[in-house]
């Protein structure tokens, strides 16, 4: 036993229980222009952090420009409503939130099958949701990312979930940025919230994406949506056996 080193069984008897700790504390400043001029005059400390700055550089640095996504998207959020739910089917439309939305993908079915109501105090068309569209969680765990399959196209989605219909031939290179950690970093900078996290749809299309070639995009939007259809297939086929 190395000179020095406390003994295993003086640990376990709380010898180094009064042992200092050492806090990890990051610090950085900004300018007062920073504050005015970006992020909405925003006074909390993790807007301003150095590695969401570094990470936006990063793919400025490798990319060909970096662009609103508003810029290769409609984004869109519905407004608050009463839910009114039905048990038939044949008198409501099949209704997910952000939490059925997290089973589909895994089981293939919601963990339970909700209708909504035309009784309902909204307008529903609004929020019906397409084959192709994208949707990502605004709200508590922010920036989760799904793609609507045909077996959602329809169906209606919580008020509470961006919309993000990308331009023709953006679908799969929209979503593929958007599941990226660097992404997802970058849209977690503009949320706000004491206790539960939010973001709006201005600031879901604000948030940038970096361009590149034509040729270069193309091909990560074509093998991402074979990989897109084959989930999808592999989906149904589940589905298939949950019904057996």
């Amino acid at each position: 036993m190395s000179k020095g080193k406390p003994h295993l069984r003086e640990v376990r008897r709380g010898a180094l229980a009064d042992a200092p700790v050492q806090p990890q504390v990051a610090s950085w400043s900004v300018t007062a222009d920073e504050i005015t001029e970006g992020k909405g005059t925003r006074l909390d400390a993790g807007s301003y952090e150095p590695g969401l700055t570094e990470t936006l550089d990063e793919l400025a640095a490798g990319a060909k420009e970096l662009v609103p996504l508003g810029d290769l998207a409609h984004v869109s959020l519905g407004k608050w409503f009463e839910r009114v739910f039905t048990d038939d089917p044949e008198h409501g439309v099949p209704y997910c939130n952000p939490t059925d939305l997290l089973n589909l993908m895994a089981f293939g079915v919601p963990q339970a099958i909700r209708y909504l109501s035309p009784a309902t105090n909204t307008d529903i068309d609004r929020l019906l949701i397409r084959e192709g569209w994208l949707l990502l969680t605004c709200s508590g765990s922010v920036s989760r990312v799904f793609y609507v399959g045909q077996r959602l196209h329809g169906w209606v989605a919580t008020h509470d979930i961006v919309r993000i219909v990308p331009h023709d031939g953006l679908t799969g290179y929209i979503y593929a940025w958007l599941t990226t950690p660097q992404a997802k970093k970058h849209i977690a900078g503009h949320q706000h919230g004491g206790v539960v996290q939010h973001i709006t749809e201005e600031q879901v299309a604000e948030s940038l994406v970096p361009r590149f070639s034509a040729t270069v995009e193309g091909r990560i939007n074509k093998v991402v949506m074979r990989a897109l259809k084959d989930r999808e297939r592999a989906i149904e086929t589940l589905v298939s056996a949950w019904e057996i």
